[in-house]
């Protein structure tokens, strides 16, 4: 079954030429570590395996686990219910302890039965370091670790100190992801950098995009196929029937929340590293321009 999702996937994004590297690439990975395990040779790296903190299983990070997502910028959880729902395993990540907690009571189910696991903590440099988090009561989403992006000149925040943690250091504990969402304010650059230090990535990420150093550290990361979507949209995205990413969800989006992701975006909208940066340039000109006339802001996703 994982094989047929992992053609099935290729095909969409790349056709009949994606689907015949698909099958190579299997081909060759596989019947290599059949070879190397016959003689005793394929053995993972310790450096490279960690034990799941619920349980007694080795994770590698050294390859993708399909059924999990990370949800950098929990928020209240309203995008992880929608992964969890959706029968994926979620990694959620929340510096703000008090929107943690309601994240906690509105998803306590998923948290009993360790599908959910919740990290109050900051996606820094460092890990281990005690930093400042701007809090804002008013706009709780736009709290950040940096205070113009918490207030954006037009509102206050009080500071609170978290813990830091890094995205390696989320591997470890958790493995790869498949999809990684990342809506950190003021802080999405800071994680797509670090996409790009690890061979092995998410098979797909998404991140709001605030600039064009944001999308040349996807692309330093391995990403070649790009899509942009603009949030304020979100209100008139409907799942599609049959689903494409686990089971069919029927789930009402805005503002408030990502959207689809992975082989639910449309299939013909993915394009370059240079197209995308262009689509970007010309919404953030018109934008600036005529604010009327370029409403909304803009999550980009990314895949190999």
């Amino acid at each position: 079954m994982k094989m047929l999702k992992k053609a099935y996937r290729a095909y969409r994004l790349g056709g009949w030429y994606g689907l015949k590297n698909s099958a190579t690439n299997y081909i060759g990975r596989h019947l290599g570590n059949y070879s190397n395990a016959k003689r005793g040779l394929f053995k993972q790296a310790e450096s490279h395996d960690a034990v799941s903190p619920k349980s007694s299983k080795q994770i590698s990070i050294d390859q993708v686990n399909e059924n999990l997502i990370f949800d950098v910028g929990l928020h209240r959880g309203r995008d992880a219910e929608f992964y969890l729902k959706k029968g994926f395993d979620v990694v959620g990540v929340e510096a703000n302890p008090e929107i943690a907690d309601r994240a906690r009571a509105l998803l306590s189910k998923y948290e009993k039965k360790d599908r959910l696991t919740i990290v109050e903590k900051a996606v820094f440099e460092t890990s281990g370091d005690a930093v400042t988090f701007h809090v804002n009561d008013e706009k709780d989403d736009w709290s950040s670790l940096f205070k113009g992006a918490a207030e954006k000149g037009v509102t206050s925040s009080r500071p609170i100190t978290v813990e830091t943690i890094t995205l390696f250091d989320l591997y470890q504990k958790f493995g790869v992801p498949y999809y990684l969402k990342c809506d950190i304010e003021g802080g999405d650059e800071l994680v797509a950098k670090q996409l790009a230090a690890y061979k092995v990535v998410p098979t797909f990420a998404s991140f709001e995009v605030t600039s064009v150093a944001l999308l040349e550290h996807l692309r330093d990361a391995g990403y070649k196929r790009f899509q942009l979507i603009n949030q304020a949209y979100n209100n008139m995205t409907i799942p599609p029937v049959p689903a494409s990413e686990g089971r069919y969800v029927a789930h009402a989006f805005d503002g408030h929340t990502s959207g689809l992701f992975g082989l639910e975006l449309d299939a013909t909208r993915w394009v370059s590293i240079d197209e995308v940066i262009g689509l970007y340039v010309d919404f953030v000109t018109l934008r600036d321009r005529y604010s009327q006339l370029c409403m909304g802001w803009l999550d980009v996703h990314a895949t190999e």
